[in-house]
């Protein structure tokens, strides 16, 4: 039987997971992720991560080097 995949699926599965995307920092770290920047992937530009205050981010480690 398939099952269509729709907003109330995907809430239900985000409730499921949750717990696996809430953690404790580390709390010997000094200062917040606001305070570091990074290059981008070409090293042309410099981003501040103090501009995303506020907003929603997600970080993904792609392993590029």
């Amino acid at each position: 039987t398939h099952i269509p995949f729709n907003n109330f699926c995907l809430l239900l599965l985000i409730q499921k997971l949750k717990h696996l995307l809430l953690w404790q920092c580390n709390s010997s770290v000094e200062g917040t992720i606001y305070k570091y920047r990074a290059k981008t992937l070409n090293g042309s530009q410099t981003v501040n991560f103090s501009d995303y205050a506020g907003k929603a981010v997600l970080f993904v480690n792609v392993a590029t080097y």
